[in-house]
């Protein structure tokens, strides 16, 4: 088994061979096309007025973008003036999601599984909230990669490329001992099954506001109240920089205002 690619590394992958698989031209028509100077009324921020293309996941790809273009010019030499995409004003990150499972939020939510629900959805959804894993990352896990008598599992399919081993809850834990094993993969699954299952049942659940990453949210905002520190918590998110991981915690004021009280009492 190869080394594990992270999704943004093939994501950039699939930008390069875009480019670098595009036909090339010959002779005159290539020093037309590379010397056509860029317009003045060029727009500085083309996609400023589409709310569809604005936030964060944009800026990554025209970030991605201008690189390519500079690797192009500086490394490749190929006859680029100008990179096209250093006129473009990239766009803010849009606010970061605050939603939490609050209020009975949890109790509608399992309660909307019926029997005629899948039979993964529960158990994934118990497992999304007690261990903090992306959904993808969820159904990369093998059986083998879940160590029953440390309470840990192997996460080698991660978004950026660096496997961990986290720790698992107790409940997390009883989950998975409650699973069949009749596959490889803890939850051999397809990832868009998921993604209708979780529609139908936010839908059901009347919750239509929650996202099933806000789960993720979830998990390391009760990490955190439940006295974690912030290494701790880092290492079971797999976040490398503290802002990234100050992103997903939204604590509860009542929480804090119980734990104060728990602090001062003699």
């Amino acid at each position: 088994m190869g080394k594990p690619v992270s999704l943004a590394l093939r994501r950039q992958r699939s930008h390069v061979r875009i480019v670098s698989g595009a036909p090339k031209l010959s002779g005159s028509s290539e020093s037309r096309f590379c010397s056509v100077p860029v317009p003045s009324d060029f727009p500085k921020n083309p996609i400023r007025h589409s709310p569809v293309t604005a936030g964060r996941k944009t800026h990554r790809e025209l970030v991605v973008l201008r690189h390519v273009f500079e690797v192009a010019r500086r490394e490749w030499a190929i006859p680029i003036r100008e990179n096209p995409f250093k006129r473009i004003r990239l766009p803010q990150d849009a606010r970061p999601r605050e939603r939490r499972l609050l209020g009975e939020d949890e109790t509608k939510l399992y309660a909307a599984i019926g029997k005629r629900s899948s039979w993964y959805l529960r158990p994934l959804l118990v497992l999304l909230v007690e261990t903090g894993m992306r959904r993808g990352e969820l159904l990369s896990i093998r059986w083998r990669d879940v160590d029953f008598a440390n309470g840990t599992a192997l996460i080698l399919m991660t978004k950026n490329g660096h496997p961990r081993r986290i720790p698992l809850t107790p409940n997390a834990l009883q989950t998975l001992e409650s699973l069949p094993q009749r596959d490889e993969r803890v939850f051999p699954v397809n990832p868009n099954a998921i993604r209708l299952a979780w529609e139908r049942l936010r839908a059901r659940a009347g919750l239509t506001d929650l996202r099933l990453h806000d789960l993720r949210h979830e998990a390391v905002s009760r990490f955190f109240e439940l006295g974690l520190t912030v290494p701790e918590v880092a290492m079971i998110s797999g976040h490398r920089e503290p802002r990234m991981l100050c992103r997903y915690t939204h604590l509860q004021p009542e929480q804090v205002s119980l734990k104060l009280r728990r602090l001062s009492e003699p």
